[in-house]
């Protein structure tokens, strides 16, 4: 089990992972190669992609409580997001309004912090490449500019810090008691 430290270690360690690869692509080489439409095209259909599979995951896990953590957290990401889309109301790069922060970026980041957070990397790390890619995808597409994608990466991350628990396969807790004058335990059972 990670602690808070460790939590917050590892997503800073993501976000300069992403920083440095953002930063270091030549996006005009890779629009004149062929194929570029694809890269676009798969970007829009990650946005789905990874909130569904992020979805069936918890159900295959039984985890009604983890939906319910997940719902909160990807409401309020998505939430925020379109409120501050037109509050900012930022210029794309390819002129068009309402840039910050991406909201395809926001909802592939938000489900991946969700895995991440609640069943661990296993899940986490090909989540996090897939949302990374669709996050790409929109910068490559001049649709969104870097600091879009990570205002989205930080809306997403901050909603399921504050949501999401990490997941127990165990129902059952012992919970130790200890007082001045008794000592024991308790036990909870969740169904």
């Amino acid at each position: 089990m990670l602690s808070k430290f460790e939590y917050l270690f590892t997503k800073v360690l993501i976000g300069i992972v992403l920083l440095s690869f953002f930063c270091s692509v030549d996006l005009h080489a890779y629009q004149r190669r062929k194929g570029h439409q694809r890269i676009k095209k798969s970007g829009d259909l990650g946005q789905f992609v990874v909130p569904v599979g992020a979805a069936c995951i918890a159900v295959a896990h039984a985890d009604t409580k983890g939906l319910q953590y997940y719902a909160s957290a990807f409401g309020t990401t998505m939430g925020l997001a379109y409120i501050i889309k037109p509050t900012i109301n930022a210029q794309r790069p390819n002129g068009g309004r309402m840039s910050f922060p991406s909201g395809h970026t926001a909802a592939a980041m938000g489900a991946a912090a969700f895995l991440h957070m609640r069943y661990g990397w296993m899940y986490g790390l090909p989540s996090y490449l897939m949302a990374s890619y669709v996050g790409f995808s929109r910068v490559y597409a001049y649709k969104h500019w870097f600091r879009d994608v990570l205002g989205a990466t930080a809306l997403a991350m901050a909603a399921n810090t504050f949501f999401t628990k990490p997941y127990s396969e165990s129902r059952y807790h012992f919970i130790p008691v200890l007082e001045p004058d008794r000592a024991g335990f308790v036990v909870r059972w969740e169904w």
